[in-house]
């Protein structure tokens, strides 16, 4: 009479259609490559075209950052009228369209901001935590968004009035 791991095995065999290789070829290649470590040598994946729109959100968000600390800093109280004016109203369309795009739940720039940010480290990766990360991070988006929204509509108007 066959042992349940025989059992077991030929189940898997069958389900996997494993004809060329045994169960048991097939579990030492299996550790084998586990065994092997991840040399610089290997080479790397290519970028795929869905990672770069999700580059390209973090980098417009992170830009956006230091935009947002120079407005309510004030700079355009340094700067010439003109260059004044003119940073008002670059200032204020760009925190305004990040403001927006960072409020409606469902936005492609939200989620994949929150996907970014909301990433755990691999030791914390418990799905408690992970969920309540991304809802932590989504409710400072909100926040942000909110703000960058009425900081760009003064800036925008700021500048609109001095021309």
């Amino acid at each position: 009479m066959p042992s349940v791991g025989t059992l077991i095995s030929r189940v898997a065999a069958r389900y996997l259609d494993a004809r060329s290789q045994t169960m048991r070829g097939l579990a030492r290649s299996a550790l084998s490559q586990l065994r092997t470590p991840a040399t610089a040598g290997t080479p790397r994946a290519s970028i795929s075209p869905a990672s770069l729109p999700a580059r390209a959100t973090y980098a417009v968000w992170i830009a956006a950052l230091p935009l947002f600390a120079l407005t309510i800093f004030n700079l355009d109280l340094f700067l010439p009228r003109g260059a004044a004016t003119v940073f008002r109203l670059l200032a204020g369309t760009v925190l305004l369209i990040e403001g927006v795009g960072l409020l409606p739940r469902r936005s492609p720039f939200r989620t994949t901001l929150i996907a970014r940010l909301g990433a755990s480290p691999a030791n914390q990766a418990t799905r408690i935590r992970q969920t309540a990360r991304k809802h932590l991070v989504g409710a400072g988006l909100t926040l942000l968004g909110l703000v960058w929204f009425a900081a760009g509509s003064l800036d925008l108007l700021r500048g609109l009035l001095a021309l």
